[in-house]
């Protein structure tokens, strides 16, 4: 049988006195144990808590007397047991999120309404925009917004560097008004769609905006040097910071969220998905009951406990494969059943109730909530195929809510 953890790690073993050969044998016995801990961590088989747990083990003496940093060193040179620990816990990233997944799989989904105080959804925080939001009366003033004059110069600059550096003899000499245009045609070549790119310019297929605007040529010049960011400042591929969307970065701002040198101290890891819409959230005030919207891509119960306890409600769409323990009919039972017909689970987790709601429409559709509810009913129109005739069905509160907010994307 394998020793205890803290029989095995118990660094006060190492006593100066003991012959290199016994010290040998327990430092090998060290390293074995900490590479079980770590397999035993990946595959699922101990959680972080544990792991937590036998680095304090690390930490005390046979007696039960904490040892300093300093009385785990070996020589001086040695590394904690410790930092070997983490090291090998740092090689499985997603060890936060396999955690809260264990931990929910518990979780009872009883059937019942979601029941809430009056004060429990209501607003606290500031209902109008910044004044700088409100004075935003047009596209193009919302335009100007994001794509500010700092950014267009950045563009602009990187746009020409690029050139140079393709062929310093023929420079694009850019300016702000050309990239400009070139985002403005291409706002239109995604709304008037046709052969190809060419057929915007040519005799026949011709799209005056956008021949009046530039010319093919020019166009293809600018498709060809545009950038964001030089490429001389990228990091290459086995660099601990190389950024896969380095040439993008300037103009967009994700993929940090899931590294954890890039997430906040506050913020737990909930899963490549959920961990963007913690990033998106960094800014919205707490416990003031502010809400957010998402669908399925990102909606978990971890993710939605979480806000929940950051005082910010939440409502999305969500896939029935995220929901441990929900004893909903099956799909062959469901079909049987009337359109428009739905249920309510709701499960207290961490002191937190949150709601999933399953509503048959054109098929079966799953929401989680904090704050919405199944009631009251209202009723939606639909197509009946068989008898050909527009028909109302049952339709629940927070679907509207959603729709409202999102428009219709389940």
């Amino acid at each position: 049988m394998r020793r205890s953890i803290s029989d095995t790690l118990c660094l006060n073993e190492f006593d100066k006195g003991e012959s290199d050969e016994k010290e040998a044998d327990l430092k090998q016995e060290v390293q074995e144990s900490i590479l079980i801990m770590s397999i035993e961590f990946e595959n699922g088989l101990l959680l972080q808590n544990d792991v937590v747990e036998n680095i304090r083990e690390i930490q005390k003496g046979k007696d039960g007397i904490e040892v300093n940093e300093e009385q785990t060193k070996d020589d001086g040179n040695q590394r904690t047991g410790k930092e070997e620990v983490m090291e090998q816990i740092a090689k499985n990233p997603k060890k936060e999120a396999n955690e809260l997944k264990e931990r929910y799989k518990n979780i009872l989904c009883r059937k019942k309404a979601l029941i809430l105080d009056d004060n429990a959804g209501k607003f606290r925080g500031i209902s109008s925009f910044p004044h700088e939001i409100e004075n935003l009366s047009t596209p193009l003033a919302f335009f100007n917004y994001f794509f500010d004059k700092e950014l267009m110069s950045t563009i602009v600059d990187e746009s020409n560097l690029f050139s140079t550096e393709k062929d310093a003899s023929r420079p694009a000499n850019l300016i702000e008004q050309d990239i400009r245009q070139f985002i403005g045609i291409c706002v239109y070549v995604s709304l008037v769609h046709m052969p190809d790119v060419r057929s915007y310019w040519s005799p026949t297929l011709s799209f005056d905006k956008i021949r009046e605007t530039m010319s093919y040529k020019k166009f293809v010049k600018i498709r060809r040097y545009l950038h964001f960011n030089r490429n001389s400042n990228m990091k290459p591929r086995n660099h601990p910071d190389h950024d896969r969307l380095h040439k993008l970065r300037p103009v967009i701002y994700t993929g940090d969220e899931n590294n954890p040198k890039y997430r906040k101290p506050e913020e737990p890891d909930l899963g490549s998905s959920a961990n963007i819409i913690l990033r998106l959230c960094r800014n919205v005030p707490h416990n003031q009951n502010y809400r957010v919207y998402f669908d399925h891509f990102y909606a978990s119960i971890q993710l939605a406990v979480h806000l929940a306890k950051c005082g910010i409600l939440c409502l999305g769409t969500m896939r029935i494969s995220r929901i441990p323990n929900c004893k909903r009919p099956s799909d062959k039972e469901m079909a049987k059943m009337k359109r428009g017909i739905s249920q309510v689970f709701v499960a207290v987790i961490e002191g937190v109730e949150i709601s999933s709601v399953v509503w048959k429409d054109n098929k079966m559709v799953t929401f989680i909530s904090s704050f919405a509810e199944e009631i009251p009913l209202s009723h939606v129109k639909r197509v009946d195929k068989k008898e050909n005739k527009s028909i109302d069905i049952p339709c629940p509160n927070l679907v509207k809510e959603y729709n409202r907010q999102m428009g219709v994307s389940i």
